[in-house]
């Protein structure tokens, strides 16, 4: 295993590129970039072998990635070169954790760290303290836990859940399931056929493109269905829903509610309590 620092290779400053050999000294597979934050300066580059056939490549950056002048990374991989899943757990204090291309488990632990599974199906928990997921590709679960966090989860089918705190949850393009729990949350499923759940007290919750489920649940909310055809239900509480463009269906349920159709042949449903309900130019 040949480990190197190269300059300029991808375009910024330094990084950290390697390349794999036989025990005749031929290539195996083609020489490959092991840091992916590429920003600033990435450099002092060492391996390890380990006892299953694996390694583990450490190195240097700088640019400020952890909050400081310079940090110390790592990425395990297996016997076939592959980066290794991981289970990576923070500490005391606010810790950057990056997960790589296998299917990690990152644990941020207290304080307020930042998280990024990247690559592959990725587990994030937050933990104690106000904190960041990004899932990046792949179908992940993010796990505010306690906290005012912000979720995103990236590429893939995703789930969310923001628990305790007031959270934002953000989906992506393709079909994720969003749940706020405890708190004032804010949710928004972006692209895709999504289901949001706002959970307890007053959360907004934005559907984007894509035909999407919408379920206020508990305390005062606001549902916006947006583009699609959409389903929007308000739960208990005084609630305000608004279809957007789509052929959209809203139900009040329970509380003083305001319905608003929106663009297209919308169906509106007060059901208990003295709701207001308004159409549009559509049938």
């Amino acid at each position: 295993m040949v480990i190197w620092t190269s300059y300029l290779q991808d375009g910024s400053s330094t990084d950290i590129y390697g390349q794999r050999f036989d025990s005749e000294g031929i290539a195996v597979g083609s020489e490959f970039q092991v840091n992916t934050y590429t920003t600033g300066i990435q450099s002092k580059p060492s391996t390890t072998a380990l006892s299953d056939g694996g390694f583990v490549v450490t190195w240097e950056s700088s640019d400020s990635q952890d909050g400081s002048s310079y940090g110390v990374y790592a990425h395990r991989y297996d016997s076939d070169g592959q980066t290794a899943d991981q289970t990576i757990n923070g500490a005391t204090g606010n810790d950057i954790l990056r997960g790589g291309s296998g299917a990690d488990t990152l644990n941020g632990g207290a304080d307020n760290d930042k998280l990024f599974g990247e690559g592959g199906d990725d587990r994030l928990y937050g933990g104690s303290g106000d904190d960041e997921l990004d899932g990046g590709s792949g179908a992940d679960m993010l796990n505010g836990e306690s906290g005012e966090d912000i979720l995103r989860g990236g590429e893939g089918n995703d789930v969310l859940f923001g628990l305790a705190g007031n959270d934002q949850l953000f989906g992506a393009e393709d079909n994720d399931k969003l749940y706020g729990g405890s708190g004032n949350d804010e949710l928004d499923g972006g692209d895709g056929d999504d289901r949001l759940n706002g959970g307890n007290n007053q959360d907004i919750l934005k559907g984007g493109l894509g035909d999407d489920f919408l379920l206020g649940e508990i305390g005062d909310d606001q549902l916006f269905g947006e583009g699609g055809d959409d389903s929007l239900y308000g739960g208990s509480g005084d609630d305000e829903l608004d279809g957007g463009g789509g052929a959209d269906m809203l139900n009040g349920e329970s509380g003083a509610d305001i319905l608003r159709g929106g663009e297209g042949n919308d169906v509106l449903f007060g059901l208990a309590g003295n709701d207001q309900l308004f159409g549009a130019e559509d049938n």
